[in-house]
C-alpha cells in the first residue's frame, strides 16, 4: 500500500485501481493507434477528392473566382501561393459570397473534415511521446 492510500483510508479510488485504469487506457490506446493511423492515412485521399470536387465546381460554375485564385489544381498548379489562396478561400468562407448552395455544402463539409483530421492527427502525434503508441 502506498503512503497516499494509507493517509486516505476512506477515499476511493485506491492507487491500485487508478493504476489499473491507466494501464487499461494505455492498452486500449495501443490497440486503437494502428486503426487511427490507417484512418488518417486514407483521409488524405478523401481530402484530395474533396479538393478536386471544389476545384471542378469553381472552374465550371464560377470561372472568374477560379481564375482569380490562380486556377488551383491538385497536380498542375500546386504551388505554395495557390495553396495559400485556396486555404484563405476555405477558412475565410469566401464561398459564401458566390451564393452557390452546392459549393456552400462542400465548403462546410471540408471545414468539418479538416477540423476532425487535425484533432485526429494531434491525438496520434502526441500519443507517441506520451508512450501510448506501440
Amino acid at each position: 500500500m502506498c503512503i497516499r492510500c494509507a493517509n486516505a483510508q476512506n477515499q476511493a479510488p485506491q492507487c491500485g485501481q487508478v493504476l489499473q485504469a491507466l494501464w487499461f487506457k494505455e492498452y486500449v490506446v495501443k490497440d486503437v493507434f494502428p486503426i487511427m493511423f490507417g484512418v488518417l492515412f486514407h483521409s488524405v485521399f478523401v481530402w484530395f477528392f474533396l479538393c478536386y470536387r471544389l476545384f471542378k465546381i469553381l472552374e465550371a460554375r464560377h470561372p472568374e473566382k477560379y481564375e482569380s485564385m490562380g486556377k488551383p489544381s491538385l497536380i498542375k498548379n500546386n504551388s505554395l501561393s495557390s495553396n495559400i489562396t485556396f486555404m484563405k478561400f476555405l477558412f475565410k468562407r469566401e464561398w459564401r459570397d458566390l451564393e452557390d448552395s452546392g459549393l456552400a455544402t462542400l465548403g462546410i463539409s471540408m471545414l468539418v473534415f479538416f477540423a476532425i483530421y487535425v484533432i485526429g492527427f494531434l491525438t496520434l502525434f502526441f500519443s507517441v511521446p506520451l508512450g501510448y503508441a506501440p
